[in-house]
């Protein structure tokens, strides 16, 4: 199963992203499901750093692990609407997959 926790700042930001686990669609480095988590949380990285003010910090130490965290905060309107995108993206995979994935969303 693919975890996925996110944890938001009081005003209900994404603050951080780790992503640990296999999906379990297909074998590893060839699971559409592991695929499709991997580009949502791609994008929200990408849009985060369109915003040269926000400062990210992460890594992958290997395959199946993902974390990235956001050390400091431009355009919050930015990174809010980033992290709805995230947000939604994982809910609709977790929709059509609710076996192969968790979410677990916390304060930061």
């Amino acid at each position: 199963m693919l975890r996925v926790d996110i944890r938001l700042d009081k005003g209900g930001c994404v603050r951080r992203l780790q992503i640990t686990g296999h999906f379990g669609l297909g074998r590893a480095g060839n699971d559409p499901g592991c695929a499709a988590v991997s580009v949502l949380a791609k994008a929200w990285a990408l849009t985060l750093m369109e915003g040269k003010e926000h400062k990210l910090e992460g890594q992958v130490e290997r395959p199946g692990e993902f974390l990235l965290e956001i050390v400091q905060t431009g355009d919050m309107v930015h990174a809010k609407i980033a992290g709805r995108m995230l947000q939604n993206g994982l809910d609709s995979v977790r929709r059509e997959f609710p076996d192969n994935i968790e979410i677990e969303i916390l304060d930061y």
